[in-house]
């Protein structure tokens, strides 16, 4: 895969997270829009919204950016088992909200109420977490097809080299081509 088709998709995905944080942040607030008056849709979509709150609301999508990047979520994990990277995300998700509840507890103190980050943190949890299930599903398919692939050279020749590269080789889904050994003799 080239390197703009690799950074193109990154960007999607980290795009793709960011959506399922505000997704998650907006069906939070449904309990607290039904709670405050019973408005229709035309009414909900006239709303104003003040340059503060979209100033902040942009702040807060960018530092749960910086969360998922310091974890490495957007790094590869060919080797990496599903449950490392389900506890990665439920760290993710849990530092989100309480980003959230910063945020909230300075500026927006409604936010910050138990039940919205409750329903926050459960649905950004039950978003991400399957979504990054059948991303891993859908690549290894792909890399069992042969696509992308990285090629791996293995320094030494050791029985423990030999060993690796066996068990590279005999699971396709994680997208290791062998090229060869090398070594000083």
């Amino acid at each position: 895969m080239g390197v703009t088709r690799r950074s193109v998709l990154l960007i999607l995905f980290k795009l793709f997270d960011a959506t399922l944080l505000v997704g998650s942040f907006l069906v939070a607030s449904l309990p607290s829009l039904r709670s405050v008056s019973a408005i229709s849709l035309t009414e909900f979509l006239a709303m104003r919204i003040s340059v503060r709150n979209f100033v902040l609301f942009t702040a807060l999508v960018v530092l749960w950016h910086a969360v998922f990047s310091s974890l490495d979520l957007y790094e590869s994990k060919r080797l990496w088992g599903q449950h490392t990277e389900a506890m990665d995300v439920l760290e993710a998700t849990s530092l989100a909200t309480v980003a959230l509840l910063v945020v909230g507890s300075f500026f927006i103190p409604s936010i910050s109420d138990p039940k919205f980050l409750g329903i926050f943190w459960a649905v950004s949890t039950g978003t991400v977490l399957p979504s990054r299930c059948v991303m891993r599903f859908m690549l290894k398919q792909i890399r069992k097809r042969g696509r992308n692939t990285i090629q791996m050279l293995i320094v030494g020749t050791n029985p423990r080299a030999v060993m690796f590269a066996r068990k590279l080789e005999s699971q396709s889904e994680f997208g290791y081509r062998i090229l060869g050994f090398v070594d000083k003799n």
